[in-house]
């Protein structure tokens, strides 16, 4: 399959923007800061350095911690979670980010346990009510109340889609049959291409925004098909009953980003955005406004809009 030259949201490649965030915008916006800033004290030696408090950045940590590595956690907010987020509603702690847990996420279930957090199962029991393309539906559950004709077509796709994921290896996705022509076209193309049926494509559309909060035209079908194979498959991450919004938790997901940050103690440093990572024979030194740190490896757990904030040197390929 050939990318679409007429097609002006694509033309410019993924690889390029990478490029351009990676190296061109963050050595544009950021001054070159390699060693402590100015007035702080000199660099301090840990074991490990992690740049971000999310839930990567934390399991890193916590994992890290718990082996005997002094470690430090550098993060930009005043808070740990990253995504995972808690907030008010009518004096009720309710969660803004991240919510929902399901059967495939082991890990994130052992640190329920672990931690003494509990799940709820979501409701479903009743009608549900659909209003999509101008037509409302109140179908069973979690049904799409699709009419005959586009189930029909919509089971077509997912055994086109289930045949390609289930070639991607979870661990290593760039080893994956054909793996680079899949990743040169972007999801919207593969959908065109396989479907035909304008509710369908509409409902794809929807599903992948509210999953990956991204246009399908802005996703590799590389990238989807391991997304949907790290979740096993993309029925399991977009349902409930059995999947991966199966259970909410009472009081919030983020009493587990809370838990490890307790754990983490005085390792943890937050309101310290990383401006600068210089790595040479020595190692690697972290720059913030809050202090320099040296160590022999450090972790970057960011997404890739603010991890390309920051400046590297020297510069990290594309």
């Amino acid at each position: 399959m050939v990318r679409k030259k007429s097609d002006n949201r694509v033309s410019f490649s993924r690889r390029n923007l990478l490029r351009l965030l990676g190296v061109g915008a963050a050595g544009a916006l950021i001054p070159d800061v390699s060693q402590a800033a100015p007035g702080l004290p000199q660099p301090r030696r840990v074991d490990a350095i992690i740049v971000g408090a999310g839930m990567a950045g934390l399991a890193a940590a916590r994992t890290l911690r718990r082996s005997g590595k002094k470690i430090v956690v550098v993060e930009a907010l005043d808070r740990v979670g990253g995504r995972v987020k808690a907030g008010m509603l009518a004096g009720h702690t309710i969660d803004l980010g991240g919510m929902w847990v399901g059967p495939s996420q082991t890990r994130l279930l052992d640190l329920l346990r672990e931690y003494h957090i509990a799940t709820m199962r979501q409701y479903l029991i009743s009608k549900g009510i659909v209003d999509f393309a101008g037509r409302r539906v109140t179908p069973d559950g979690e049904e799409f109340g699709f009419d005959a004709e586009t189930q029909a077509d919509y089971d077509r796709m997912l055994a086109k889609l289930n045949a390609l994921v289930e070639r991607v290896p979870p661990n290593s996705p760039w080893t994956a049959p054909n793996a680079d022509e899949l990743d040169d076209i972007t999801l919207e193309q593969w959908l065109r291409e396989n479907v035909h049926n304008e509710t369908l494509l509409r409902m794809m559309s929807a599903e992948v925004r509210g999953t990956l909060t991204a246009e399908p035209w802005q996703v590799s079908l590389l990238y989807f098909l391991f997304y949907c194979r790290s979740g096993n498959s993309f029925e399991e991450l977009a349902k409930y009953d059995n999947g991966a919004q199966m259970y909410i938790v009472p009081g919030s997901t983020h009493q587990v980003s809370a838990a490890i940050g307790k754990e983490l103690g005085d390792s943890l440093v937050l309101e310290a955005p990383v401006s600068s990572i210089s790595q040479d024979s020595a190692g690697v030194t972290v720059v913030s406004e809050k202090g320099t740190w040296q160590s022999a490896h450090t972790i970057v757990a960011l997404p890739l809009p603010l991890s390309s904030r920051i400046r590297y040197q020297p510069p990290l390929p594309p």
